[in-house]
């Protein structure tokens, strides 16, 4: 169960950050 939380909790982020990266690049744009 421990490896699983670590495993979701580092793609949540992952994803996170993607999607504000994009954000970011658009809004500049």
């Amino acid at each position: 169960e421990e490896l699983y939380s670590l495993v979701t909790v580092a793609e949540v982020p992952a994803e996170g950050l993607k999607g504000l990266g994009t954000k970011v690049v658009e809004d500049e744009e």
